[in-house]
């Protein structure tokens, strides 16, 4: 897959491609700071980029930094974590010259949407901070009038430890706020189980079927999401096992 072919891809194959694309791609007015530093070394947009004709001391510099700058993006953490979700509001979509948040968001989506226009929060662990595993039982509970704030709607997936979907006997794979009709407590709250078996007939609404066992995560997507969801406002619960 892509993120593997950029890890195996030698320096010289990186920036001549890099110099190629950004001919069709120019610069940002924005990125002239960078591309003023880049253009010391021989990397100049416009013009193709013949590797071995630079000095030998910036390729040795150049093959080594391609190798510190994958291990520095997969080191980074730019997204805050609250109550073990991965959450963030800003940049996203639209990146100026954080070329660190860039990276990280190409290397692991390829792209994401403007916040304004949805919002997406991650997480692997559960109150505890122990990993989700299929073989136990979970649980999300949203207080009364706390459910995700979409002006359009929400909903909550699960995937695998490959990063896909779950495989499941009802065919379930997301439970959407426009789309499946969940259940609320007498008090209003609103209890999402996710579990391999049947929470009972009665709350088989508020089901999301996970693996049968080993790892997996939650993905919660909020479209058009409410200012207290980009204010941080309002905080995404606890994952609590039951």
């Amino acid at each position: 897959d892509p993120p593997q072919v950029v890890a195996q891809m030698e320096a010289a194959t990186f920036f001549e491609i890099f110099t190629q694309l950004m001919i069709e791609n120019p610069p940002h007015i924005n990125d002239w700071p960078i591309v003023a530093i880049m253009s010391k070394i021989g990397i100049i947009p416009g013009k193709l980029l013949d590797f071995k004709s630079l000095d030998q001391n910036i390729q040795e510099v150049l093959n080594q930094a391609a190798k510190d700058a994958l291990k520095a993006i997969g080191e980074q953490s730019p997204v805050p974590v609250v109550n073990n979700w991965r959450y963030i509001t800003t940049f996203m979509g639209s990146y100026g010259t954080s070329y660190m948040m860039r990276a990280v968001i190409a290397l692991t989506g390829l792209g994401a949407n403007l916040p304004e226009d949805s919002v997406y929060a991650v997480t692997y662990r559960d109150c505890n901070n122990e990993y989700f595993n299929g073989s136990k039982n979970y649980i999300i509970h949203f207080e009364k009038d706390m459910t995700p704030p979409a002006n359009a709607f929400w909903s909550l997936i699960i995937y695998d430890s490959s990063g896909y979907i779950v495989e499941n006997p009802i065919n379930r794979y997301s439970l959407n706020s426009k789309q499946n009709l969940m259940k609320f407590n007498p008090d209003g709250s609103l209890d999402i189980y996710l579990q391999n078996s049947s929470p009972g007939a009665e709350w088989e609404s508020n089901w999301l079927p996970v693996p049968p066992s080993g790892l997996f995560n939650v993905t919660l997507r909020i479209y058009w999401p409410k200012r207290d969801a980009l204010d941080g406002t309002w905080i995404l619960p606890k994952v609590y096992p039951r």
